[in-house]
């Protein structure tokens, strides 16, 4: 019994001391130079927030805090809020994997929120489509969100939306049940990558 009640109290310690450095970090987002803030966001691989006031750099970093330190039920509710998407697979994870799934997929919702117009035409180029330099903030956005969207679908849910579309797959082919889960796995990346893809050169077509 001795025993337990130490690891039941090492466990309170672990979590209060958990609890500190949370809000201590929340703290020292107020004091951190903007260049310190830039390099701290600039290592979470989120995209680029150059050009952006510090104010928002400041506001995005304490919502990430937050976010990767909420419950399931409460980030679910978030992204009902936000009508941020979850997708069936996500559903499907361990519950920690969720939080994190979601959490990452509230913050780049976010981040097209406050991006500066040159930055979110960079996110937009680095898909591979043609220059965004003809289009406006609000068209980078839409097709951004529509990005953000499809990448969280399952792969039978994105053949799906694809035939709403009326867009053919081409080459893409849905593997079969058959393969060993790690082949399985790759091979569902391969399908839901090219799918995007179809979706994305559809998107820039004009497909509302």
């Amino acid at each position: 019994e001795g025993g337990d009640g130490e690891d039941e109290e090492e466990e309170q310690q672990l979590a209060q001391a958990s609890i500190v450095h949370k809000l201590l970090l929340y703290e020292v987002i107020e004091v951190m130079s903007t260049e310190a803030l830039f390099a701290w966001y600039g290592g979470m691989g989120l995209p680029s927030l150059e050009g952006a006031e510090r104010a928002t750099v400041q506001k995005l970093l304490r919502k990430v805090l937050a976010w990767e330190n909420s419950a399931l039920a409460d980030l679910l509710q978030e992204c009902e809020r936000n009508g941020v998407p979850v997708g069936e697979s996500t559903l499907e994870q361990q519950e920690d994997e969720q939080q994190q799934a979601l959490a990452r997929r509230l913050v780049l919702h976010e981040c097209l929120e406050v991006m500066t117009t040159d930055a979110l035409k960079e996110w937009y180029e680095g898909l591979g489509l043609p220059s965004g330099s003809g289009n406006k903030r609000p068209e980078l956005q839409k097709i951004l969100r529509k990005v953000l969207y499809w990448q969280v679908l399952s792969p039978s849910e994105l053949r799906e939306e694809c035939a709403k579309l009326h867009i053919e797959t081409g080459g893409a082919a849905m593997p079969e049940e058959d393969e060993e889960q790690q082949q399985q796995q790759e091979a569902e990346d391969e399908f839901e990558e090219a799918l995007v893809s179809v979706l994305l050169d559809e998107a820039h077509g004009g497909v509302p």
